[in-house]
């Protein structure tokens, strides 16, 4: 039999009331009684009643997640972080994929909305948010979060990573390797993120006394084959980099596998380093030395912000948030044989 919220309420020590105002996201519950009522919430496995409170709300009790590439590693992590919290707040999830074209894009969303089919949305990278959908919603009131927007200017409500001081610190890291010749993969000009990380990578090159070489910067496009394509074209020259940084982790585990199926050895010949920790940093041989952006908190944010929103509560104090990212050193990358820089302290 499924668990009951009294289920709940017994096994945190606390009351129905307590139990149905975290569920619901609503106030006045300390945050260690919050905590507790959730772990027992994921524990027991409870679902509220949707149902119920559908018929009480008016509401659909389901908010939209606009996805890209819903088959990309980065897009089904952040669709299963979604997923689990959206339980934990009571709420189904419809999955919207943004590969449309803007305008049918747009027409998807919006017809979800008049149809009361969803309460909210969250816009996931790397969507290139349209600017015509964004004002309609601003306009209209309509509960919206987005991760990593383009431009903040346009945006409500978002949450995003310190993408610049991740990139940062990471080049801090390589060049106290003794790395010098680095090149940097990009995801490409279109998004503010992708932009970000690059920025980081320069800033630290030039304070290293060795400003990025141009030729070393490439345009990829997120993909595992753009980072295989693109390791390729840096296997070609004249002299090979001693380390490739990557965008993100598939366009690092491409450059591993062109590597390594062509005679290079990671990271004695060449050092990788990626950005997200995604599992699949873990999975590959060797694994990844990356920039880990915490998807499990950045989804948290995310979720609750919309739950306030969908709710009607006050409007959140802080509208933009910015989750931290950190350095995971793993075994892709490797010290210069004859460096002597100490190195970082992570």
């Amino acid at each position: 039999m499924s668990p009951t919220i009294n289920d709940v309420a017994a096994a945190a020590q606390t009351s129905i009331k307590t139990v149905s105002r975290v569920v619901n996201n609503e106030p006045g519950v300390s945050p260690e009684t919050r905590s507790r009522v959730r772990q027992v919430v994921d524990e027991l496995g409870y679902v509220p009643n949707i149902s119920a409170r559908r018929l009480k709300s008016g509401r659909a009790e389901t908010f939209a997640l606009v996805l890209p590439r819903v088959e990309s590693p980065y897009a089904m992590r952040l669709l299963s972080c979604v997923l689990s919290e959206a339980r934990t707040q009571g709420y189904s999830v419809q999955v919207i994929e943004s590969d449309l074209e803007l305008d049918k894009e747009k027409e998807v969303i919006e017809r979800a909305i008049r149809l009361r089919q969803v309460d909210g949305l969250i816009i996931a990278p790397p969507l290139l948010e349209c600017p015509e959908l964004l004002a309609d919603l601003n306009q209209g009131g309509f509960p919206y979060v987005m991760i990593t927007p383009n431009n903040l200017e346009r945006v409500s409500y978002s949450v995003e990573v310190t993408d610049q001081a991740g990139t940062a610190e990471a080049t801090r890291y390589l060049l106290s390797l003794g790395h010098q010749r680095i090149a940097y993969l990009t995801c490409g000009p279109n998004y503010r993120f992708s932009r970000d990380r690059l920025a980081g990578f320069r800033q630290e090159m030039e304070q290293g006394g060795e400003p990025a070489e141009e030729q070393l910067v490439l345009e990829g496009d997120t993909t595992f084959e753009s980072g295989y394509r693109i390791a390729q074209e840096l296997a070609e020259l004249d002299t090979l980099p001693t380390a490739v940084m990557t965008g993100n982790d598939e366009m690092a585990v491409g450059a591993v596998n062109y590597f390594l199926t062509n005679g290079l050895r990671v990271p004695q010949d060449i050092s990788v380093m990626g950005f997200d920790d995604l599992p699949v940093a873990q999975q590959v041989a060797p694994p990844l030395t990356t920039v880990c952006q915490p998807v499990d908190q950045i989804v948290q944010s995310a979720v609750q912000m919309l739950v306030r929103l969908m709710q009607g509560h006050s409007p959140p104090e802080q509208k933009h948030v910015q989750v931290h990212t950190r350095l995971v050193i793993r075994h892709s990358c490797a010290r210069i044989a004859g460096s002597f820089q100490p190195a970082a302290n992570t």
